[in-house]
């Protein structure tokens, strides 16, 4: 019986091959002879034609798809916009992302992640327009979305561009507290690489100002910058301010703030915060051994 020709399988066999030409022989078989493919051979379909950079051929198996009867699914259109993103640019992204709106599908978070890193190679005020008709149209801003926009932007515009689509993402309402701490995390680290420790601290202070939940990560970006600048101070101040946060500082945190007061020749401070950490059990990093005892060489103290 050619009816019980198991089509979805062949074409997904031919699919999971990267043979296009098959692919297509068996959906036109299945089409011309009513032949039943279901969605996941044509997810399988489409999915080929996507890695193979064949964006039109995608497009058009999606068109037949439709014009048969069968109903796209979130696979469907998280695969067309997140290569829409990576062939087209934003704009086809966003044409994908809208679709996928009206046809009442969520996207994965793969293809927001896409998007997000197409959004990052536009300039800023025409991609914000796109990523706010998208949110609007009941696209959703994740995390994981922003920390790769953020992240993008950074590293092919620099720490301000970064900044930029943090800030955005928090005066839109999209993200808040702790959802915001990996791509918090990557701006202080860029920026205090690009631009220094005071610009990096201002990053910090709105971001807490802005009710942003900083992570330690976060934290131990400036305590480590100021450690590198023997700046005991400032390291001791976001010490604080990371207890008041209640965070549990780790190894990291205590050895540059140990790194700090011992190049800061506060040697009296870095031997108690030693002892502190020394009794919760906290193992120090190389860091801050490599400080202490340059500074009791300093003082003629080979006892350490």
């Amino acid at each position: 019986d050619p009816h019980c020709i198991p089509v979805t399988g062949l074409v997904q066999a031919a699919a999971a091959e990267r043979d296009l030409a098959s692919v297509g022989a068996w959906l036109q078989r299945a089409t011309e002879e009513t032949l039943h493919c279901d969605i996941l051979g044509w997810n399988s379909a489409i999915g080929a034609a996507a890695k193979c950079h064949r964006m039109e051929l995608a497009e058009s198996w999606f068109e037949e798809m439709m014009q048969h009867g069968v109903q796209p699914d979130g696979v469907t259109v998280s695969t067309m916009s997140g290569a829409a993103a990576a062939e087209g640019g934003l704009a086809s992204a966003e044409h994908w992302l809208q679709k996928a709106n009206r046809l009442g599908l969520r996207a994965s978070e793969a293809a927001l992640q896409g998007m997000a890193e197409a959004a990052a190679e536009e300039e800023p005020t025409e991609a914000e327009a796109a990523l706010q008709r998208c949110f609007e149209a009941g696209a959703q801003l994740t995390a994981a979305s922003l920390c790769a926009l953020v992240v993008a932007s950074s590293r092919k515009r620099g720490a301000a561009a970064g900044r930029r689509w943090l800030t955005w993402g928090v005066a839109c309402g999209k993200v808040s507290g702790a959802l915001a701490a990996p791509a918090l995390d990557r701006v202080l680290e860029d920026t205090v690489a690009s631009e220094g420790l005071a610009k990096a601290e201002e990053t910090l202070n709105w971001a807490m100002a802005s009710h942003l939940e900083p992570s330690i990560r976060a934290f131990t970006t400036c305590i480590g910058q100021a450690a590198k600048q023997c700046d005991a101070g400032t390291a001791g101040t976001w010490l604080k301010r990371l207890h008041q946060a209640t965070l549990e500082p780790n190894s990291a945190v205590i050895s540059a703030a140990i790194s700090a007061d011992a190049k800061s020749r506060n040697f009296e401070l870095a031997q108690a915060r030693f002892k502190d950490a020394e009794a919760a059990g906290t193992e120090l990093g190389v860091t801050a051994w490599t400080a202490l005892l340059d500074a009791a060489a300093e003082q003629n103290d080979l006892r350490g």
